[in-house]
């Protein structure tokens, strides 16, 4: 009987061993799962923090180039002259870029017709960031022009509408 009891016992403690080591694997096991998921939720965290970075930086690059577009566009619409230009030069070679096309010479008289309308009166801001009036000389003939002055190529006012 003695045996016995002490088999019970060596049982009971094996069974209490076991049932404590698989208590442990099993509060490891949650551990490392609950570590897992921290992870996980981190990892996501930062993987929607890169992805609004990045919408950010699109949103931005999209704004810049936008911004360039409009630049261009006001670029376009203004031309600073050079050394030997005229009017008629300056009416054929826009109209040859947006025609894409070697315009005909009515084409370009009406273009500098166009061209000088445009820049019969100039306002103070205007003047300020170098524009020009232009005016026919007493011939009407011949316009003063000189190397650095700018002129406007296209209506910036909507009631002006203008076609080439």
């Amino acid at each position: 009987k003695a045996e016995e009891k002490d088999e019970v016992k060596d049982a009971e403690k094996a069974e209490e061993k076991d049932e404590v080591k698989d208590a442990e694997k099993a509060e490891e096991k949650d551990e490392v799962k609950d570590a897992e998921k921290a992870e996980e939720k981190e990892e996501v965290k930062e993987a929607e923090k890169a992805d609004e970075k990045e919408d950010v930086k699109e949103a931005e690059k999209a704004d810049e180039e936008e911004k360039a577009e409009e630049e261009a566009e006001e670029k376009a619409d203004e031309y600073t002259v050079v050394k030997g230009d005229c009017v008629w030069n300056i009416a054929k070679a826009d109209l040859t870029q947006k025609l894409g096309r070697k315009p005909t010479n009515a084409e370009i008289l009406k273009r500098q017709n166009e061209i000088m309308e445009l820049n019969k009166e100039v306002s103070d801001d205007d003047k300020k960031a170098g524009f020009v009036k232009l005016e026919w000389a007493e011939d009407h003939y011949h316009v003063m022009i000189r190397p650095g002055d700018k002129i406007k190529l296209s209506a910036t006012d909507k009631n002006i509408l203008l076609t080439a």
